[in-house]
């Protein structure tokens, strides 16, 4: 009976083929020689199992081979996608932030170790650095942690953390704060968080990091500040929504109206042009001269 693992054994380079027919070819060769020789044929059975073998390792291998090729593809494609998200919500947040009249906006996102924005208090010159996030899940501690190392680098004891889609990790939804002691400066974080329902919140946390620093962190209480505010802010959302109602409700009356204008502009256009052909058909015919 042919012995395949000795078969394999003096030709090494058939147990090496990665192509499982150039094995089979391989093997029944070798069978058809013996059967010139007067050598029993290639065991049905043996072979099957070799076959087997072989083209389960060829398919792991070139399993694994794509595999390879395709994860860098695959990090690069979900990077370029989170990256492009990250984007959307910070020129969202940019949008935002530029229409507070009392603070100046300066972008550094650009700048390594910086946040997204500065913000500048015209009146008392405080300082905050913040950040833009728009991620599916929680923003993880890992970049809250990032913005409290940007603050010290940039010199800035206020920051703000704003993630424009989800929550923050370990922090309460809507607003919170944090207050950390380096080298003996008391430095604040606001978090904010599923900003784009809460946008009207972004200015009241740049206000209550301005108020932080202007009084002994002991003595400030977020929810007593945010508490009245919160009635005001809930009742101009609700204005706001009426507003933009009204505004659809008006703009959807003049397009009403302009058609109506049109079709009516329309109609006596008609009837005057009916008029002039009539009274042009029954006038008799200029008379004849000499």
């Amino acid at each position: 009976m042919f012995d395949v693992n000795e078969f394999l054994a003096r030709c090494p380079e058939v147990g090496e083929m990665r192509n499982g027919t150039e094995f089979v070819i391989a093997l029944v060769t070798q069978g058809l020689a013996q059967l010139e020789r007067g050598s029993k044929p290639v065991d049905e059975e043996r072979l099957e199992e070799a076959l087997a073998d072989s083209v389960s390792e060829g398919v792991d291998r070139t399993i694994r081979e794509m595999r390879d090729i395709i994860a860098p593809v695959a990090s690069a494609v979900l990077t370029k996608a989170s990256s492009a998200k990250g984007k959307v919500g910070e020129q969202m947040f940019e949008t935002w932030v530029k229409d507070i009249k009392t603070w100046d906006c300066e972008k550094v996102a650009l700048t390594g170790h910086s946040g997204d924005f500065i913000h500048t208090h015209y009146d008392t010159g405080v300082r905050v650095l913040s950040d833009a996030k728009n991620y599916a899940k929680k923003v993880p501690k890992s970049e809250q942690e990032k913005l409290w190392s940007d603050m010290q680098t940039m010199g800035i004891q206020l920051g703000l953390l704003v993630s424009m889609s989800s929550g923050i990790a370990s922090k309460r939804d809507g607003v919170d704060v944090e207050v950390r002691s380096v080298a003996g400066r008391n430095h604040v974080m606001v978090f904010l968080s599923n900003a784009t329902v809460n946008k009207e919140w972004v200015f009241v946390c740049l206000e209550v990091l301005r108020l932080h620093q202007s009084c002994p962190s002991d003595s400030f209480d977020l929810d007593a500040y945010l508490l009245p505010l919160r009635e005001i802010l809930d009742l101009a959302k609700s204005t706001e929504a009426d507003a933009e109602k009204m505004e659809k409700d008006i703009a959807k009356r003049l397009a009403d109206h302009r058609k109506s204008v049109q079709t009516h502009q329309q109609h006596i256009q008609r009837i005057i042009q009916n008029c002039l052909e009539s009274h042009g058909a029954k006038r008799p015919p200029p008379a004849e001269t000499a």
